[in-house]
């Protein structure tokens, strides 16, 4: 978005590509998977945008991700993906990190399984009002399943679920997590239909990048939980913000052309 407020090849403009780039490098040398795949994540939302497929996106994925659910649900299956405790461990190497997470031997991960687990427990519990705000915490121990317990379950710096859809559902029950999702799906989908609507290239660029921004957000809680972040949650809510500024101008526009 930012590239269009500078003349081409001025100063400004060449420090926006020297820092695009610092960016990506960063990204790539901090090893962490989630960000990596956002990149190629936000180029392909950028084209499902673009050809007004994000609703046939959100829906599909919502789907995939139920059926996956209730595979590992149903008939106990998630007992079959527990952990060795010996072999699952840090791994310093990127190529030994994902191999380790495809075979379930990345500590990171598998901790992140051993509080889904429990979640879902404690979901399972107190469905509709939850455990308390803030509460996950003090809970989630007395549902874990000890086949999935790592060398990290202590957890002595007291974080969280990481998976904040998860995290909402533990302790505000499915309300808390339906009034979430539903929320996230709405901006999106508000997002989409005034980037379509709009004919003002400035606005649509403005409207693009927020909707990266959020669609790399929400894909990030599913594995950790940022909203509570600054670093993290401010700049959700203000990407949210921006698409509703920018929707409420295009009904006003067209109030006024009535």
């Amino acid at each position: 978005w930012a590239f269009n407020w500078y003349r081409r090849f001025s100063i400004q403009w060449w420090f926006l590509v020297f820092a695009m780039i610092t960016f990506v490098f960063a990204i790539q040398f901090s090893y962490t998977r989630a960000s990596i795949m956002s990149i190629p994540m936000a180029l392909g939302a950028y084209f499902i945008i673009r050809y007004k497929l994000l609703k046939l996106g959100v829906y599909l994925s919502i789907f995939a991700l139920s059926i996956g659910i209730y595979f590992v649900v149903s008939n106990n299956k998630y007992l079959d993906f527990a952990p060795n405790f010996e072999k699952t461990i840090t791994h310093q190497s990127f190529d030994d990190l994902v191999n380790a997470t495809y075979e379930g031997k990345d500590i990171s991960t598998m901790e992140r399984v051993y509080r889904w687990v429990s979640a879902g427990f404690m979901v399972k519990e107190r469905p509709f009002f939850g455990f308390g705000p803030g509460n996950f915490y003090n809970f989630y121990t007395q549902y874990t399943v000890s086949s999935f317990k790592t060398y990290v379950s202590d957890n002595p710096e007291k974080s969280g679920t990481h998976c904040y859809y998860l995290m909402t559902a533990t302790e505000q029950g499915v309300f808390g997590f339906l009034i979430f999702l539903i929320f996230n799906i709405i901006i999106l989908f508000q997002g989409e239909s005034a980037y379509h609507f709009t004919t003002n290239s400035e606005q649509k660029r403005m409207i693009m990048a927020a909707l990266l921004g959020l669609i790399i957000i929400t894909a990030h809680l599913i594995i950790n939980d940022m909203i509570e972040t600054i670093e993290v949650g401010s700049f959700f809510f203000i990407f949210a913000a921006m698409i509703v500024v920018n929707q409420l101008k295009l009904d006003n526009t067209i109030t006024e052309n009535l």
